[in-house]
């Protein structure tokens, strides 16, 4: 059973949160209190925490940044409102692991916690495994299951494809979120453009899809 931390400012929300979560199988510690939230991450040991971007005295990032302090590993989500999209991403910049527009369904939430469970899984698995350079460079580019999404997709397709080609393909509705994790695999020369802005794979990119299928039969 996954333990998950909730620390939203308003009760009705980590109420709402806890018991959605609850429902589905996973254990939560629930706070209104970002200071709370520390003593209890200083205590016990949690699987993936859910931080509001915007509460008083200790906003979401500052939140974010002392609990890599304690556990580095521990994946978190951002739950932020439309304005605040890009601290989101900044956010993520600064290590998180994945964030969720209000308002969402209970659906969406229950989906944005599996998928950075999943990622977390994965960065341990690869961690367990590491053995090369070459794998160790994975680790950052590929710990999201939307980058390997991405990366599948580009390559069952085995076309160029555009922006919204891509998004729709994966099913990504957020193309701010796509957009960021886009750039990453770009960044990391997984994926590259053409001059008519069109994604295709890299030599790099499909050695990275072999690491994973190498991973997948461990």
């Amino acid at each position: 059973m996954a333990r998950v931390l909730v620390v939203d400012d308003d009760e009705a929300v980590c109420r709402s949160l806890k018991q959605t979560l609850t429902s589905n199988g996973f254990s939560v510690d629930a706070t209104t209190s970002p200071q709370e939230a520390i003593e209890l991450l200083r205590d016990n040991s949690y699987d993936i925490a859910i931080y509001d971007l915007v509460m008083p005295d200790i906003d979401g990032i500052e939140l974010l940044r002392e609990t890599k302090k304690i556990n580095s590993a521990l994946p978190v989500v951002m739950i932020t409102a439309f304005a605040t999209i890009e601290s989101a991403v900044e956010a993520m910049k600064r290590g998180a692991s994945d964030y969720i527009e209000k308002p969402f369904t209970k659906k969406d939430i229950l989906t944005i916690v599996r998928r950075a469970l999943e990622e977390a899984k994965f960065r341990k698995s690869i961690l367990e495994l590491s053995t090369s350079r070459e794998v160790e460079e994975v680790i950052s580019s590929l710990n999201s299951p939307l980058r390997r999404l991405i990366l599948s997709y580009l390559e069952e397709r085995g076309e160029k494809l555009s922006f919204t080609q891509l998004q729709r393909g994966v099913g990504e509705r957020d193309a701010t979120k796509f957009n960021f994790h886009l750039r990453k695999l770009k960044e990391a020369g997984l994926v590259e453009q053409d001059e008519d802005k069109r994604y295709t794979l890299t030599q790099k990119g499909r050695k990275a899809l072999e690491v994973i299928s190498s991973l997948a039969e461990v």
